[in-house]
């Protein structure tokens, strides 16, 4: 089993009350491969002082082991007024973003089993925004990905809107939002059908396909997962609880796949609020005859193999200071809270902090034996 491998990862974060109060960080790979320093290096820019351009770089287009990535770029945009700290002035404080342009998985182009031929990437932003006579954070975060090819071009899902994850907090309270993305899945024998409610899914069978049998064998190569950005953790966030993986239904023989919207999960404690969403699954599962009926199978046994990928992985959270809890050492920043990722863990000491996290695609290999 393989888990926690992702590419495409941007995470934002705004700090009122620390020596860095404004950060932006981004890169390709969000994994531990020697063999590619430019996909795993991650590029920072933080204020003050405050930068009129951002920080960028190109990337390189390589292979490491089943995975092809185009050419890409990232970038790291962090500003600051003196103005934020009190909460008197509002604007964006922080963006960063990465970007691939193309990308397959288990083989090249168009045979690939799954292959992304235009752009997509990353974009995560925080901002301060007035409301009356009082501030609020915004951490927002978004996914391109244009369209995706599976199973050598079977089956196609292009993506007309993209999803949205946005969180909001004060010392009135605070909410997360999520927009779901909107697919249309096409191919030979499906149709056309639109997707565009949390939910929502298409199961389609191929039948016996090589780079299904090829998966049986596929770890992710080289591929393995890294540690996390070097950011600090913020302490009494909830956890939100992570689903259950879920699976195409098994085929007789064969392969399936299962395209579904993601919906969005959040967890509240207090003046603490943390959500996570994924955008869209993707899961290949190939399931081999039990012996005995042309199949390989060991003594009745099926044998399963499933690819798991989620497009658009998005985190975010927001705490508020307690009541009473709030000190005069920030003057009006008091009235702003302290918010960041659950997983990235971008958080300080001070009364104002926000921050946001995103992986474009996140892959993981799960092999299970199942009884036929």
């Amino acid at each position: 089993m393989v888990r926690g491998v992702g590419l495409g990862e941007s995470r934002a974060a705004l700090v009122s009350a620390a020596n860095v109060k404004s950060a932006a960080i981004a890169r390709i790979l969000e994994g531990a491969a020697d063999s590619k320093p430019a996909w795993t290096k991650p590029i920072l820019q933080q204020a003050p002082p405050s930068h009129a351009k951002a920080a960028t770089r190109a990337t390189p287009a390589g292979i490491l082991g089943p995975l092809r990535v185009g050419s890409g770029s990232v970038a790291a945009h962090a500003r600051w007024e003196d103005a934020m700290t009190c909460g008197r002035t509002a604007g964006e404080a922080s963006r960063s973003a990465a970007t691939m342009n193309g990308l397959s998985l288990l083989g090249n182009g168009s045979a690939a089993l799954v292959h992304v031929p235009e752009q997509s990437g990353s974009l995560t932003t925080t901002a301060l925004d007035r409301r009356g006579d009082s501030s609020q954070t915004v951490a927002s975060a978004t996914v391109k990905a244009g369209r995706i090819e599976l199973a050598g071009g079977q089956v196609r899902v292009r993506m007309l809107q993209p999803p949205s994850l946005v969180t909001t907090m004060s010392v009135r309270g605070g909410q997360a939002h999520y927009e779901p993305a909107q697919i249309e899945v096409s191919g030979p024998g499906i149709g056309t059908k639109r997707l565009d409610a949390v939910g929502e899914h298409v199961d389609v069978t191929l039948g016996p396909d090589r780079h299904a049998a090829e998966a049986s064998t596929l770890g992710l190569g080289k591929l393995r997962p890294g540690s996390p950005l070097p950011l600090p953790v913020i302490p009494g966030l909830p956890q939100v609880t992570t689903p259950s993986v879920e699976s195409a239904p098994a085929a007789e023989a064969g392969t399936k796949l299962r395209i579904s919207l993601g919906g969005m999960r959040e967890a509240r404690k207090g003046h603490a609020i943390a959500a996570r969403a994924t955008a869209i699954k993707v899961s290949v599962t190939r399931t081999a005859a039990p012996k005995g009926r042309g199949g390989s199978g060991y003594q009745g046994k099926t044998g399963a193999v499933a690819l798991d990928l989620g497009v658009g992985l998005m985190e975010a959270a927001s705490v508020a200071p307690e009541p009473g809890q709030v000190g005069g050492s920030a003057g009006a920043a008091g009235g702003l809270p302290i918010t960041g990722p659950k997983v990235a863990g971008l958080a300080v000491g001070g009364l104002a902090l926000l921050g946001v996290g995103i992986a474009a695609v996140a892959l993981s290999v799960r092999r299970r034996r199942t009884r036929g």
